[in-house]
């Protein structure tokens, strides 16, 4: 890293990073449009680490870190893994470098370790599992659990997952399973493998000038947010949030009674922020 350090500590918002650089405004993994790719040379590869769920995060430029999953399942993160990493820190985002993202050595957070985090953490992501169509897996198998009073088979699994039931499980169920040890955090390392002076340096330069665009829906009454959970099972190439403040992608996440058959088994949560 060559540049100074008021430089380098310089932090954006998503909305500028979304109005200048393209990709959603709430998602891990941002898709970019080929319109916006076609107006800078950084590519699609960018990743969103809001340190309220992850914090493992790196919180400095080139830091080591952990990425934190709802469930310690295999994941297809395409080519070798390596993205354009922005941190959370306070209320706004960071440039932390470029990173590998892999499987960790040990591929899930312990009971231990889950029961050991804020009272806060616990509930944040408890509750999006619930809400959101990546956990439905994690809801499902919670459910039969209940129901069974023994761990489910993948069929009874997805089984439940087709008929929409798991859509019954709280919370407070969410997390005593997670309390429990029934299910587990998935973990992935994250290695600094470089760093963009050049666009750190860019990014310095054009937000403290940068004018956001004039609302949508600017004088129209904002249409109230949909009830359905909505989240998204991914691969890599396909590509999910917390407490949002803007209107998510109406095409960035698929409805959790949604989800295609070929997209059940692989699953990767995507929280970030509006800001």
């Amino acid at each position: 890293i060559t540049l100074d350090k008021v430089t380098q500590e310089a932090m954006v918002t998503r909305r500028f990073i979304s109005g200048v650089y393209g990709g959603n405004m709430q998602m891990t993994f941002p898709q970019i449009s080929e319109a916006k790719l076609a107006t800078h040379n950084y590519g699609n590869r960018f990743m969103f680490l809001n340190t309220d769920y992850q914090p493992m995060a790196p919180q400095v430029p080139a830091a080591p870190g952990l990425f934190i999953d709802c469930e310690a399942e295999p994941t297809d993160w395409g080519e070798s893994g390596e993205w354009r990493v922005f941190s959370k820190v306070g209320k706004a985002w960071l440039f932390v470098g470029f990173y590998r993202l892999a499987a960790s050595k040990r591929p899930s957070m312990s009971q231990e370790e889950w029961n050991e985090q804020s009272e806060k953490f616990r509930n944040k992501w408890a509750l999006k599992i619930t809400q959101k169509g990546w956990g439905v897996r994690v809801c499902a198998r919670t459910l039969a659990r209940k129901e069974l009073n023994r761990e489910p088979t993948r069929k009874e699994v997805l089984d439940i997952i087709d008929s929409g039931r798991y859509k019954a499980t709280t919370l407070d169920e969410v997390k005593a399973a997670y309390d429990a040890g029934k299910e587990r955090m998935g973990i992935w390392t994250l290695k600094c493998i470089g760093y963009d002076n050049e666009f750190q340096h860019e990014l310095s330069q054009r937000f403290p000038n940068w004018v956001p665009p004039p609302p949508k829906n600017s004088g129209q009454g904002r249409k109230k947010a949909s009830k359905t959970p909505r989240g998204q099972k991914r691969k890599r190439s396909d590509t999910p949030e917390p407490d949002l403040t803007e209107h998510e992608s109406d095409d960035s996440e698929l409805n959790g009674d949604n989800i295609p058959e070929n997209q059940k088994e692989v699953g990767v949560i995507d929280i970030s922020d509006d800001e």
